[in-house]
């Protein structure tokens, strides 16, 4: 990583945090601010290849962590980024791998945004345990982030369960389903519809509609419960599983088609509960998926 690409890195609106982290080193050793940009200039280079699982510069990261100076310009740059909304995702690694209380209360706004919205921050947060030291106090937040992630976990395997689908440990599919053109049995379909559920990710329900007739496309676009700044030319209300069927043939009625009657379906359950399913919905499995 150049210099070039370091300026660059910082200097970019998602670079807030690394900035702010660049400048409270520099700050703290005004006495030789030429070594201080090349230590500095290392540690950001470090941070860049945490992306990098066999980089060299990655390999680096527990070693800088440990540098009292450096993890208190880290500290000073995370909570920054939880002023901002934000988090640089290396940051928070080394805060991990420091351990003190010092970083543990500065990952804490992290932790709490995670607990309220449920989302990616909260997966990021979780893939610092295999980097978080032993010290009572980040083996607490770590149980924390734990207990969240579970807490989300469940939340959706709740709603699995009020669907009829009980004593699953997990609960994932991707539906597929598309409305044939009445005219020409052998032309594509009218449109189509894409359903994700997952409950090990931030967003566990995902939903794509897509318009195949000329000057369409992407109708509908849906990310956890969220459809604002998401394509939605159809003006659909957010759809939520327990409604899905519903929901469905109100999609059918605005785009003026009708699905048809067999879909395609990839899941972690077992057959009874995929037929379960597929009779939930409306539909009947794809003559080449019939086990």
């Amino acid at each position: 990583m150049s210099v070039k690409q370091v300026l660059k890195a910082v200097l970019q609106p998602s670079g807030e945090g690394l900035a702010t982290f660049l400048l409270a080193y520099l700050q703290s050793h005004e006495a030789d601010l030429a070594a201080a940009w090349r230590r500095g200039f290392e540690v950001l280079r470090a941070l860049h290849a945490h992306q990098f699982p066999r980089s060299e510069h990655r390999k680096k990261l527990p070693a800088l962590a440990v540098d009292p100076q450096i993890s208190r310009a880290i500290q000073t740059a995370v909570v920054s980024d939880a002023q901002r909304n934000t988090h640089h995702q290396a940051m928070l690694a080394m805060l991990a791998i420091e351990g003190s209380d010092a970083s543990v209360d500065a990952l804490m706004p992290h932790v709490v945004r995670a607990g309220v919205d449920r989302g990616q921050l909260l997966d990021d947060l979780r893939g610092l345990t295999s980097y978080a030291a032993k010290t009572p106090a980040m083996r607490a937040l770590m149980n924390r982030i734990a207990g969240l992630w579970r807490e989300r976990h469940t939340a959706v395997l709740s709603v699995a369960r009020e669907l009829g689908f009980s004593g699953l440990d997990a609960f994932r599919f991707s539906l597929s389903v598309d409305a044939p053109n009445p005219a020409r049995t052998d032309a594509p379909p009218l449109f189509i519809a894409d359903i994700q559920v997952d409950c090990g990710k931030a967003h566990w329900l995902t939903i794509s509609v897509d318009d195949l007739r000329p000057q369409r496309g992407l109708m509908y676009r849906q990310d956890g419960d969220a459809v604002a700044g998401s394509p939605n030319q159809l003006k659909l209300p957010p759809c939520h599983l327990r409604e899905l069927p519903e929901w469905l043939a109100l999609v059918a009625d605005r785009l003026g088609g009708v699905w048809g009657p067999v879909a395609s379906l990839e899941s972690n359950l077992d057959e009874a509960h995929e037929e379960a399913l597929l009779r939930w919905v409306g539909f009947s499995r794809l003559e080449d998926e019939i086990y």
